[in-house]
């Protein structure tokens, strides 16, 4: 039987079916009296070998940013599966992580096989939706795969030594994303034998870190990446890669807590400005937020010293040799005052709880109130409050039968207290008040 002869020449079935990668079926019906038959015949007759149908599969080589969410992904949740004479990328992940997966599919693009396919699990009665992205097979998936896995079919993964100058800022932080959790440490959970557990130690290593390995169960366990210094590191690496779906993985570590913000507030930089425009510890506290005690404790861990004037506890012991001067019998007191028959009473105040809202300096004189012009004995005491031109801002005053046998008065600032029903306006008092004691508190 004659041949029945290719109505068009070798050169143009060759660019149908390599170039165009059409299949058979698709030229069949471009050539008149063609069927598949026919065309498998007339490319034995070219000597046009055929070419698997993943070959055309257009997709982007796997390098630059692709190859680096590969690798990440294969460190993390990713399986690469073996189809024959290709291989596919399969990932899955809970209904919380579907942005992050869709995120994935926006890199890998044109490999992308088809929308998430919604993949739900059932355990004991529930349901535990989760979404599954696969991509198109091919054969440039199959040296990968031969990388992370010991054998063609199914199994677990192990990652050899090659894979440690693979792994870039961008799959670390793929990996992280995949199997990290932002414990009081940035932590990873990780199951695989020994040897692979060193390679990816080893690929912690080459970022400078050296993380702390905690066992668990059989061959799982997590990597601790400790230290402040340590976890900053990691975070900076990670940081410029995360997508906003997933930025809670990189928020709330424990180690960033109250006293990491205030190390952060109190920084060396932070306090040579405030110390180089003159503030006291008590100011920079008010200004920060934290307690003159913390801020001394930084200054002192830095090296440095304030270059204001003297504290309020300087101020006080200037003031106690004052008033050792004034009432030589009661020298080793600082506040108060002394009554007429000579009784020594003690006046204590609250934290000066005005000082937050009001920046001036304030002070606390103590003293009877002036006879009047009758000559009448005085019996108020008078505790004011000042500024530091020595207006008064508020005054409380106590009549003498009031106060009783008391040798110790408490004064709260913002109202209450036993005195609250003796606090007068807040404008200077009229009248000498002459030889009152000036107290800073």
């Amino acid at each position: 039987m004659r041949a029945i002869p290719c109505p068009i020449s070798e050169a143009e079935l060759r660019d149908l079916y390599i170039r165009q990668k059409l299949i058979d079926e698709d030229i069949a019906a471009l050539i008149p009296g063609g069927t598949v038959k026919r065309i498998r015949s007339w490319r034995k007759r070219f000597g046009i070998e055929t070419i698997p149908r993943w070959s055309r599969n257009e997709v982007l080589p796997i390098e630059g940013r692709l190859q680096s969410l590969l690798v990440g992904s294969m460190l993390g949740d990713g399986r690469i599966v073996y189809r024959g004479t290709s291989s596919q990328f399969v990932e899955t992940h809970s209904e919380e992580q579907k942005a992050y997966l869709e995120w994935k599919m926006n890199i890998w693009g044109s490999w992308v096989q088809s929308p998430l396919l919604y993949t739900p699990k059932y355990k004991d009665g529930r349901v535990f939706p989760a979404w599954r992205m696969t991509t198109v097979c091919h054969g440039s998936l199959n040296d990968w795969q031969t990388l992370f896995y010991e054998a063609r079919g199914r199994g677990w993964k192990r990652f050899l030594p090659e894979v440690v100058d693979i792994v870039d800022d961008f799959a670390l932080t793929v990996w992280y994303l995949d199997d990290g959790y932002p414990g009081w440490w940035p932590g990873i959970t990780f199951g695989a034998d020994p040897a692979s557990r060193e390679v990816v130690l080893a690929i912690c290593e080459n970022f400078g870190l050296h993380p702390r390995w905690q066992a668990q169960r059989g061959n799982t366990g997590q990597i601790h990446i400790e230290g402040e210094e340590q976890a900053l590191r990691f975070i900076n690496i990670i940081r410029p890669h995360v997508p906003e779906c997933m930025s809670h993985k990189i928020e709330g570590f424990g180690f960033q807590g109250p006293h990491y913000q205030v190390r952060q507030k109190l920084s060396e930089d932070s306090l040579q400005t405030m110390v180089g425009v003159g503030l006291s510890a008590r100011e920079m506290g008010r200004k920060m937020g934290v307690g003159a005690s913390t801020v001394s404790r930084h200054l002192n861990k830095h090296g440095m010293k304030t270059i204001c004037g003297p504290s309020s506890f300087e101020r006080g012991m200037q003031n106690k040799d004052l008033y050792a001067e004034r009432y030589p019998d009661h020298h080793k007191e600082g506040t108060g005052f002394v009554e007429p028959g000579g009784i020594r009473v003690q006046v204590r105040t609250a934290r000066l709880l005005s000082r937050s809202d009001n920046r001036v300096v304030q002070r606390w004189s103590f003293g009877l109130r002036p006879a009047d012009r009758n000559g009448k004995i005085p019996d108020i005491y008078s505790c004011l409050c000042l500024d530091e031109t020595g207006v008064v801002i508020r005054e409380y005053r106590i009549p003498m039968e009031a106060l009783g046998d008391r040798r110790v008065i408490h004064i709260y600032e913002r109202g209450g207290g036993m005195w609250s029903s003796y606090r007068v306006g807040e404008s200077e008092p009229d009248g000498d008040f002459g030889d009152i004691l000036d107290l800073f508190t």
